[in-house]
């Protein structure tokens, strides 16, 4: 499993995105090799972690949401808001983002991460904390 395989090459890529042979086939042979290589590390780190833990959980995004048309003019703001969900799909383990409560009237965003075939016990988990909490009925100000 170390290794990324002709499936995982020629396979959808996690985030709907480009596969890795799509990347392969327009970077040179450096660049290529240094992004297999790096997806490979990125996966086993979280093998490795998730030997340890049944689900990873993390913060969705670096800052809370941010306002209607705030960050419009700025695409790049935007995409940085990501950053945190990038390395699941990278690895090809399931994930998910819920609410996590308002942060300054804002909403927060919880990522819960899980192994490899265990998609039932990453929505158990999020299920259970939903009823433990009541994050998830929380709006912003001004949303009706």
């Amino acid at each position: 499993l170390a290794d990324i395989t002709e499936a995982e090459l020629d396979g959808p890529a996690p985030d709907g995105g480009w596969t890795a042979r799509d990347v392969a086939h327009h970077l040179p042979d450096s660049e290529t090799n240094g992004y297999i290589r790096l997806r490979r590390l990125i996966a086993e780190d979280f093998r490795a972690a998730l030997r340890e833990v049944d689900v990873i959980a993390s913060p969705a995004s670096p800052s809370p949401a941010f306002r209607f048309g705030e960050k419009s003019a700025d695409p790049i703001t935007m995409y940085l808001e990501d950053i945190y969900t990038i390395a699941a799909n990278l690895a090809g383990v399931p994930a998910l983002s819920m609410p996590g409560g308002l942060l300054e009237g804002l909403p927060v965003g919880i990522q819960l991460i899980g192994n490899h075939l265990q998609e039932a016990r990453l929505l158990n988990v999020a299920h259970r904390f939903q009823q433990a909490t009541d994050w998830h009925l929380c709006q912003p100000a001004g949303i009706a």
